[in-house]
């Protein structure tokens, strides 16, 4: 879906008519990788999705289960670090996006864990 682009002064001199312009239709785009999964691109997709109440929420809460779980103190779920700890999708966002915000689909996982899950 193609929508015209205006340049600044048709912007400018838009807004001085009153006249408004056309909003931009943002649309995910599929494709399907080589075993088979659906991967989704887009917007919605980046690193704004860290910033959504929903998933501070989720995060807050899994943080709070393994604290339980561990005596008071949440840790890393693979070497027990209390450093910089992060919410790690098991299964990536990218692939299922279904799943970003499940529960199930969240461990907590120290920075350097973390990474080097990604590296592998």
């Amino acid at each position: 879906m193609a929508t015209k682009k205006f340049s600044a002064v048709e912007r400018s001199l838009r807004a001085k008519l009153g006249l408004t312009t056309p909003k931009v239709k943002l649309r995910k785009t599929k494709a399907i990788n080589a075993i088979g999964q659906v991967k989704y691109t887009g917007p919605g997709m980046g690193k704004e999705f860290y910033l959504t109440d929903a998933w501070q929420s989720l995060r807050y809460s899994v943080l709070m289960e393994n604290a339980k779980a561990h005596g008071g103190k949440a840790q890393c779920e693979v070497c027990g670090s209390r450093n910089e700890l992060q919410g790690d999708h098991v299964k990536p966002r990218y692939l299922f996006p279904a799943l970003e915000l499940v529960k199930s689909n969240i461990k907590i996982l120290c920075k350097q864990c973390n990474q080097a899950k990604g590296a592998s």
